[in-house]
């Protein structure tokens, strides 16, 4: 992530298992950028609208970007913008990378993250036209991937994350088809004990139909 205009926040750089693999320089990024990036968050920049909120497909100086806004009725509890910065140490190449925040006390928590190009693994599932998961090659090799990330989080990062909202719509495959962890944003910034809003599928164990019986 290089020639981004804006002011860097935090670098990162570690090993665990050769899996960590880049120094990562955080940005934050002003909301009027947001704003015109995402065209005033129009409805037709949506590609996606899960428990934080919705996902806007942008560009950022020249990157494809997906921007995550955080929902209205969101209300994180204690200074946002250090538990950003500490969410963006989280860097794993089996981890959507987050690229950047923007912290503006006038409005709602937003991320910045790398844009997958090849969509989720849930869109490849389900979707009539895709060849993607047609051989067990394919198949094994982004359910080891996602394992790697899931792994990490719960094992090697520091405090440990435990993701809760693991399901096919939270793997995302880059333009190598390598498949990354995200959405587990919510679980480090808004644990259940500190969180004014809780998803209906959150209250009892996270997301219903991924949990352990």
């Amino acid at each position: 992530m290089s020639n981004w205009g804006t002011s860097p926040i935090h670098s990162f750089a570690s090993t665990v298992d050769n899996a960590i693999v880049r120094t990562v320089t955080s940005q934050l990024f002003t909301l009027s950028e947001i704003q015109a990036a995402t065209k005033n968050f129009s409805r037709g920049k949506i590609i996606d609208d899960g428990s934080f909120g919705a996902v806007y497909k942008a560009k950022l100086d020249g990157h494809k970007v997906a921007i995550k806004r955080g929902r209205a009725q969101l209300n994180i509890k204690g200074p946002f913008k250090s538990q950003l910065i500490s969410l963006s140490c989280r860097h794993h190449k089996h981890l959507v990378g987050l690229v950047g925040i923007c912290s503006d006390e006038h409005e709602r928590p937003i991320l910045v993250y790398e844009y997958m190009k090849n969509r989720s693994l849930y869109y490849h599932l389900h979707g009539t036209h895709s060849s993607v998961l047609n051989s067990w090659k394919k198949r094994i090799k982004i359910a080891l991937d996602a394992y790697l990330g899931i792994e990490y989080l719960h094992n090697h990062s520091v405090p440990s994350i435990i993701h809760g909202r693991i399901k096919s719509s939270n793997i995302l495959l880059d333009a190598t088809m390598t498949a990354r962890v995200s959405g587990f944003e919510l679980s480090f910034l808004c644990p259940e004990s500190t969180c004014d809003y809780r998803p209906i599928e959150a209250a009892a164990a996270r997301t219903v139909g991924y949990i352990d019986p």
